[in-house]
């Protein structure tokens, strides 16, 4: 089929999976897609793997540095203080609820953090707040400069608490919301007290995977009582170098590296320790692909040219690609929303 065809539709009109496929269809799991000129467009998955478009959106606001999905909408937030809500019905349709211009500006990161969203500045500002069922943004709490350590690199939410790392001297902390929409410390580490350097930490909800991009890597979680255990360290080397993308499937964490699309699927069993479950050569995926999304069991690889396939990985973690999808190209923001 002409590919300059295809890319004049916004998605491919059907993708199947294998017949052999046997995905739930949940309707309240879409996925919003966004671009900085503003076009937006929202689909979910359907149960025989056909990945269905139910709007395309032209109106939303450029630039938009944040989307994060919340538990009653979607946050949108810009670095200059412009802030928005909104939500996806049943439908599929979007609707913006909220919209204002007196955000706090340049938050480094915005966290959902389970009912409530933390927002934390690189000069210790921080702030709590929740986004109501009727889709308005309330505010439970703000922290002036200076309350939090500053520069943190990585705030990660877990099931039992929220982690607060800085690569450059291995500070961390634990915190927790309580349901009042009121941050608490829990815990706090001197400098040094975990490796330096991680580049990323991934949650898969009750562990933390943490991975440096030489091959340390480390397991651990947060306790019911917000305090923080490593169960499993693994030394420099253990894990392929270079990873960019680690992804949690839900089941699996797949790891991904742009460069020669070697990829490899591991899991984290009940006691914290991690194992790998597949490890698959350079070649076996596309490479230089920019995201991947997590939808409805299956993941989605999008390219900024517009290439955007699903594959799907069966109970003994065979990995199984579909025919590809084309987008629009060029989408800055691809975020599974439920609510």
């Amino acid at each position: 089929m002409n590919r300059n065809l295809i890319s004049t539709l916004l998605f491919s009109l059907l993708v199947l999976l294998t017949s052999a496929v046997t995905q739930a269809q949940d309707k309240t799991n879409y996925v919003l897609f966004l671009r900085d000129d503003g076009l937006g467009a929202v689909g979910y998955l359907e149960r025989t793997g056909v990945f269905v478009q139910t709007q395309t959106l032209n109106n939303f606001a450029p630039n938009w540095t944040k989307v994060v999905s919340a538990e009653n909408g979607v946050l949108f937030y810009r670095n200059d203080g412009l802030g928005a809500v909104g939500q996806i019905n049943r439908e599929g349709q979007f609707n913006t609820t909220y919209s204002t211009a007196s955000f706090a500006t340049n938050w480094t990161h915005i966290v959902n953090a389970g009912r409530h969203l933390l927002f934390v500045r690189n000069d210790g500002t921080a702030a709590v707040g929740y986004i109501s069922r009727t889709g308005q943004f309330v505010m439970t709490q703000s922290f002036p400069a200076g309350s939090f350590a500053p520069n943190w690199t990585h705030v990660v939410s877990a099931r039992d608490g929220i982690l607060f790392y800085r690569a450059s001297d291995g500070l961390g902390a634990v915190g927790r919301i309580d349901v009042n929409g009121k941050f608490t410390t829990t815990q706090s580490f001197p400098a040094g007290s975990f490796a330096t350097g991680w580049t990323k930490i991934v949650s898969t909800g009750k562990d933390l995977l943490f991975y440096r991009s030489d091959g340390l890597g480390a397991i651990g979680h947060i306790n019911r009582e917000g305090r923080f255990a490593t169960t499993q360290s693994f030394p420099v080397g253990s894990f392929a170098p270079g990873w960019t993308h680690i992804v949690d499937t839900g089941r699996y964490l797949l790891f991904y590296r742009a460069s020669d699309a070697a990829g490899a699927l591991g899991r984290i069993d009940g006691n914290g320790q991690f194992a790998t479950v597949q490890s698959y050569d350079p070649g076996a995926f596309p490479t230089n692909f920019d995201k991947i999304v997590e939808v409805s069991g299956s993941l989605l690889f999008y390219h900024a040219a517009g290439y955007a396939p699903l594959y799907w990985f069966s109970f003994g973690g065979e990995l199984n690609l579909t025919e590809g999808l084309y987008l629009i190209d060029n989408w800055k923001h691809i975020v599974k929303v439920s609510q």
